[in-house]
């Protein structure tokens, strides 16, 4: 059985795919070998979910986009919503399965969410309660300017009041060089949380895997 870690962030859009896509490339690079999963994608309009797609190129996984993801659905909305507006349930079981499967497949095994700790999966299944399920530490992705300290210390104060593990937060879409708010931010939340910085991303204006393989090698994982 690998090593697996679940990727969340403090809210939607703060790069979880990308993050997902440069540690797994660090993985890599100590010739470890990486799966990537993820449970739910929302706003898959065609045959190829998007985040799932990109993982599978940048990390040259041999699986279908389609089946690094238990559930995909068109509506990109919460989970819970999207799976309604279809008629269909999410199955937590299905997800525990397909878990297992790729954990047992790989040395190491990124899982990433949908949203934050607190999106719903079902209207009775939050997305820390899958986390609790499979029982692995989390590595959470935050911005690095103006509005992360509250909107990080509140998911970390979600992740540890539930009894999950944090094993780090990657701060993402910071500016070059960094500002001085930004320095101050990550200083401040290294020092109320207590958790190790795994790295700081800067905006890209372009994204290649040439351009990822750069940024992997300033990650501490």
């Amino acid at each position: 059985m690998g090593t697996a870690f679940f990727i969340t962030g403090t809210d939607t859009g703060v790069g979880k795919t990308l993050v997902s896509a440069i540690l797994g490339l660090a993985l890599q690079n100590k010739r470890k070998s990486v799966g990537y999963f993820k449970p739910v994608e929302t706003g898959v309009e065609g045959d190829e979910p998007e985040d799932a797609g990109f993982c599978k190129a940048i990390l040259g996984l041999k699986e279908d986009a389609k089946n690094l993801c238990s559930y995909t659905f068109k509506l990109p909305a919460s989970p819970h919503l999207s799976a309604e507006v279809e008629g269909k349930e999410i199955k937590v079981e299905k997800i525990l399965e397909d878990f297992k499967r790729f954990k047992e497949k790989y040395e190491y095994l990124l899982v990433e969410g949908a949203g934050g700790l607190l999106v719903p999966l079902r209207r009775d299944f939050l997305i820390r309660d899958l986390i609790k399920l499979l029982n692995i530490p989390v590595i959470l992705v935050a911005r690095a300017g103006l509005g992360t300290i509250n909107h990080t210390l509140l998911s970390v104060e979600a992740i540890r009041n539930y009894g999950l593990e944090l094993a780090g937060i990657v701060f993402n879409q910071a500016t070059q060089p960094l500002t001085i708010i930004e320095k101050d931010n990550i200083k401040t939340l290294a020092e109320l949380t207590g958790a190790k910085v795994l790295g700081v991303i800067p905006k890209l204006k372009s994204i290649s895997k040439e351009t990822l393989l750069k940024i992997c090698e300033k990650l501490s994982i």
